[in-house]
């Protein structure tokens, strides 16, 4: 049995995964029907909320910081809310719309900004690099190309060295 909790859904994305701090991040939404049909004229609230670290009583905790709100009215096609990005880190992007009966309909994504701090740590341990590709010409992760990828790395300052491999090294650069 398939269950719709609301007549109305939110969908939204957005051109990047990342950008860098200081540049608009945009967000497009759309409010379709249960059949997938664009529904004009519906109230949408995204929020854009960075989640940043800090240090109170020598232990590290999140919270949000810099919360950005956007109210839009759906349209036959997609409208967009453009937020800034003075803080590097993990934006959580929200998006909600309620249909006349009140019931509402949620959707999330997660967008990275350059420059937000990690947490330091005092043990030599294996850490990990999350590389964000961008919305280059890809079919999977294998097959990527013509794009830019972001590097989260555990540590800053920090630099690297980018090395393509396809039967042999093709290229390196260090960055």
């Amino acid at each position: 049995m398939l269950v719709h909790p609301a007549r109305y859904y939110v969908g939204i994305r957005s051109d990047r995964p990342f950008v860098e701090q200081g540049t608009t991040l945009s967000i497009e939404a759309i409010v379709t029907d249960v059949d997938g049909k664009a529904v004009p004229g519906r109230d949408v609230v995204i929020t854009a909320d960075v989640w940043s670290r800090h240090t109170p009583m020598a232990s590290w905790s999140e919270e949000v910081a810099d919360p950005q709100t956007c109210t839009v009215t759906s349209t036959a096609t997609n409208v967009v809310c453009d937020f800034e990005t003075p803080l590097g880190g993990s934006y959580q992007i929200t998006a909600i719309t309620i249909d006349d009966d009140g019931q509402s309909n949620r959707s999330q994504l997660t967008r990275w900004v350059s420059g937000g701090m990690s947490v330091p740590t005092r043990n030599v341990e294996q850490q990990h690099v999350t590389i964000v590709p961008d919305a280059g010409e890809r079919q999977n992760i294998r097959s990527w190309r013509h794009g830019r990828a972001a590097a989260q790395a555990p540590f800053s300052p920090a630099s690297g060295v980018l090395t393509v491999v396809r039967n042999g090294i093709e290229s390196s650069q260090a960055s």
